[in-house]
């Protein structure tokens, strides 16, 4: 009799392949995944979030402070209140608890969409659950965005560090709606997209081709909500 091969379950298993090779992360997760192995990838997330944050205050603040001050309607009085508020704000308690609130949303949200585009549009079946764990651990690329972004944003002294195809407009205004379209060819959100494509395949069995056209659309809403709110808020 065949010996049954088990997949690896642990945190370091999953984080590792879903790099290295990622169908063999995402078929751990469709073999195996509790609400307790959400906790150490949830804490990562949350952990990277805040130091990133916190490392980025020396840019953000500055950035934060020239902004307030090209607001005509204010006095100088009025913005250097404004710039103390927001610095003690920044600063204070508020940004991190938001981070530790929101980041267990954002995934119980991502794996929500996933989970109704392929159970409920592609007419598969699987639990929610494993899509959560499936948004988990693909948010884990955020970790390769922050250690190729923080240093060129210090560096740089500014948070507009493109790894977009935005890159191919240096001097632009930024309320362009094509500059703002390119920002959404970024290498990590194209890399998030290629990794649930392939986690579809795994969990739902389906091919290439219907796994891109139920992740796909996805991606198209999102950058098109992004495109719309950033060319308007530049554009004042």
């Amino acid at each position: 009799m065949q010996e049954e091969v088990k997949t690896d379950v642990s945190f370091f298993y999953r984080f590792v392949n879903v790099f290295l090779k990622p169908s063999t992360s995402f078929q751990s997760i469709k073999e195996k995944m509790t609400w307790k192995q959400t906790i150490i990838p949830i804490i990562i997330l949350i952990l990277v979030s805040v130091v990133t944050y916190n490392l980025l205050l020396p840019v953000t603040i500055p950035e934060a402070e020239k902004r307030i001050n090209k607001v005509e309607r204010l006095d100088e009085e009025q913005k250097t209140k404004q710039i103390e508020k927001t610095t003690n704000r920044m600063n204070g308690p508020i940004p991190y608890i938001g981070i530790i609130v929101s980041q267990p949303i954002i995934i119980l949200i991502i794996g929500a969409v996933f989970l109704f585009m392929g159970n409920i549009i592609g007419g598969g079946k699987t639990e929610f659950l494993k899509m959560v764990g499936v948004a988990l651990y693909i948010q884990m690329l955020d970790i390769a965005a922050s250690i190729v972004m923080i240093p060129l944003m210090l560096s740089q002294k500014t948070v507009d560090v493109q790894t977009s195809l935005a890159l191919l407009f240096p001097e632009v205004d930024k309320s362009n709606v094509l500059y703002n379209i390119a920002t959404q060819f970024d290498i990590f959100k194209i890399w998030k997209i290629i990794l649930w494509i392939i986690a579809f395949e795994i969990i739902y069995k389906y091919s290439a081709k219907k796994s891109s056209y139920l992740v796909i659309p996805i991606w198209v809403i999102v950058a098109a909500i992004s495109v719309f709110f950033a060319s308007m808020n530049f554009g004042g």
